[in-house]
């Protein structure tokens, strides 16, 4: 399951001060306390101001100042945590969430930001307690409805996931996260005209919507349409470059058609994140079977089925490998799991068995 995340900015109302005390010493504090509350606001406003012209650098400062003027101001602090997490910096961005949190308890919306980034950082059961706690906050919510249903995606409860992901439809009907993880499941259970139909209206919504272009490259891949795989793959890929889910991708559809040049570059930036990624191992197991570096391949290919069986066509590639280096029991072997699985790949093995 791909997960993502979409900015979410919060502009709350500026609270006001909650302390009432009397004595000349402590009216000249609550002066300047006053003084620094309304600067810290002011900062608020500009920074609110600056992210939605999508000038984060200006953004970020203006937060931070408003946080330095009044630190028990706690919506500055969510607003900075979004801006941490969409740069990648998720353990700032969950610092500052719970620390407004902390400041107010009744802080739904930094609840529900913090509830998506337990969902990213695969920690589920405190997405999903957090998600519980403020349900009868967000029941007019799409985004709301689209976490539900994507944490319960990733759990392998599809038909609960399907019901919020409607739900989240029904309320936004332009909603290009429910409607690329609605696809999602439908891809999961090989509906691939339904999925592909979703994928594409989420793309209407959104031409560089990622996780719905690379969809769309994974549905080619699995019907053989490596050409148009790469169109897809390349635009997500030029978004994001560090994305090693659709580095592999783009990797496997140039090895498929032999465009080793640009697999090897590909894969070569997909190594740089993770070597020991499965479908990193996968890809360079592909490429030693192409240049005859059969005992490399085969042992990255047998790891790979002990640790992450699940790793796509991995069953497709050994019976391919067996065949090639003329082992008729491994190749008919890997064939018949290929077969069990329903690999959508089955009919390109030509083994007699």
């Amino acid at each position: 399951m791909q997960n993502w995340l979409s900015i979410s900015l919060i502009n709350r109302m500026i609270r006001g001060i909650y302390v009432n005390i009397v004595g000349l010493i402590v009216l000249i504090l609550l002066v300047f306390a006053c003084k620094s509350k309304d600067e810290s606001s002011e900062f608020f406003k500009r920074g609110v101001y600056h992210f939605k012209k999508n000038e984060i650098d200006k953004a970020l400062l203006f937060f931070t100042e408003a946080i330095k003027k009044d630190p028990t101001f706690a919506d500055p602090l969510l607003n900075r945590g979004i801006i941490y997490q969409n740069a990648g910096d998720l353990q700032a961005a969950e610092n500052d969430f719970n620390k407004a949190i902390a400041l107010d308890g009744n802080f739904h919306e930094a609840k529900f930001q913090i509830a998506k980034l337990y969902a990213l950082t695969n920690r589920l059961d405190k997405s999903d307690q957090l998600l519980k706690i403020i349900e009868n906050k967000y029941t007019k919510s799409s985004d709301y409805y689209t976490l539900v249903g994507q944490n319960m995606a990733v759990q392998n409860d599809f038909t609960n996931a399907e019901i919020n992901l409607k739900k989240a439809l029904e309320l936004n009907q332009k909603n290009p996260t429910a409607l690329t993880n609605l696809g999602y499941i439908k891809l999961t259970q090989r509906s691939d005209s339904e999925a592909e139909k979703l994928f594409k209206d989420a793309i209407k919504i959104d031409a560089n919507f990622t996780y719905a272009q690379n969809n769309l490259g994974v549905l080619a891949i699995r019907n053989l349409k490596f050409n148009d795989a790469i169109g897809h793959l390349k635009k997500v890929v030029e978004l994001e470059p560090k994305n090693q889910i659709f580095l592999n991708n783009l990797c496997l559809a140039y090895l498929e058609t032999k465009d080793l040049p640009n697999a090897k570059e590909i894969y070569n930036r997909s190594q740089i994140i993770d070597e020991n990624n499965p479908y990193c191992k996968r890809n360079k197991a592909i490429l030693g079977i192409i240049e005859n570096k059969n005992s490399e391949a085969e042992t990255l290919l047998l790891n790979i089925d002990k640790t992450h069986p699940e790793v796509e066509y991995l069953y497709y590639y050994l019976a391919q490998f067996y065949q090639k280096t003329k082992n008729n029991t491994r190749a008919c072997y890997y064939y018949n799991l290929t077969k069990k699985i329903n690999d959508p790949w089955l009919k390109r093995l030509k083994i007699a068995c």
